[in-house]
């Protein structure tokens, strides 16, 4: 991508923000739309679909009910790309989970994009909580790389905006009212991230 300083990571701008703030009950989430979810996990199993994919299935529960989550992964013959997940998963902990409710062959099932794993009190851990719960910055990555990577690579290395350079002449600045460079970079990623314990939006 180009990128080989930290100024090259916060010039690395989204293509666009997605609302991972939404959030239903497992019971009125609707079909076809992302949304956001919170239950305990149950029943985790692992099923191969073909040589290249295989499916992790599991049964999330709330206060509403019950519904069947997946998670779809390409198969890598050098490494077990479910491992991680499965670890996460094997304690049956209490997740948030964002993607889209949709119709499998069995019938309803919640296909998650992004999952953090929620601590006694229902708070996301940090590293998590830059990809979920808030307005979520989206970019376009080549094949092999992902975008929650880049996503932590802004959060980490946003304490340096304050060293980018200056392009604007401070006449021009004050004449036309425009924000310091520092302050801009840091409101593309800071000001989109809702305090945790803000009231979701949704049905819930």
């Amino acid at each position: 991508m180009g990128i080989t300083t930290a100024m090259d990571v916060l010039s690395t701008y989204p293509r666009d923000w997605q609302d991972r703030r939404r959030r239903f009950s497992l019971r009125e989430v609707p079909i076809g739309e992302r949304t956001a979810l919170v239950g305990k996990v149950s029943q985790v199993r692992f099923k191969s679909l073909r040589r290249d994919l295989g499916m992790v299935t599991a049964t999330l529960r709330d206060t509403s009910g019950s519904l069947k989550v997946v998670w779809f992964k390409k198969s890598n013959p050098r490494y077990d790309v479910f491992a991680p997940l499965l670890h996460q998963l094997e304690t049956e902990p209490q997740i948030m989970a964002y993607g889209v409710l949709e119709l499998g062959i069995e019938g309803r099932q919640f296909r998650v994009e992004e999952m953090g794993i929620l601590n006694a009190e229902g708070v996301l851990n940090p590293e998590d909580a830059i990809h979920l719960d808030r307005l979520a910055p989206l970019y376009t990555v080549p094949e092999g790389l992902n975008e929650r990577l880049l996503r932590s690579m802004v959060s980490r290395v946003l304490p340096q905006a304050a060293q980018a350079a200056v392009v604007i002449p401070e006449w021009l600045t004050h004449q036309r009212k425009l924000p310091q460079k520092a302050w801009a970079l840091k409101k593309k990623f800071i000001s989109r991230t809702p305090c945790l314990k803000k009231k979701p939006h949704g049905n819930i």
